[in-house]
């Protein structure tokens, strides 16, 4: 077994299933990519649909729009997320929301 070979088998994604939030840019882009080019199966997902299509496009990486600061958006999405390659087995949380106030005093609303 070549130095490479050994490499990629210790690093391989192959069979994992991937959910990367933040996914439309940024780090959770790449490392969409990362994942991807690792062998998982990964499902991107982000606010921004027109984007995730561009990254969706060669067919390892699956698109799913959600916005996760609106818990309306949370209803369906553990199915929705699972539909394209099963349940995830990985979860790399790259979604970013900026509150301007203690984090005790946030609420849904």
């Amino acid at each position: 077994m070549s130095d490479k070979d050994y490499i990629g088998s210790l690093f391989s994604l192959e069979g994992r299933v991937a959910l990367v939030t933040g996914a439309s840019s940024g780090i959770g882009c790449h490392l969409a990519g990362a994942l991807a080019n690792a062998g998982a199966q990964v499902v991107a997902l982000a606010r921004r649909k027109e984007r995730l299509d561009e990254i969706a496009e060669d067919g390892r990486i699956a698109a799913f729009e959600a916005d996760l600061s609106d818990v309306e958006d949370y209803d369906g999405l553990a199915a929705g997320v699972s539909a394209s390659f099963g349940a995830p087995t990985i979860l790399l949380n790259a979604a970013g929301v900026n509150f301007r106030q203690p984090a005790d005093e946030i609420t849904a609303e």
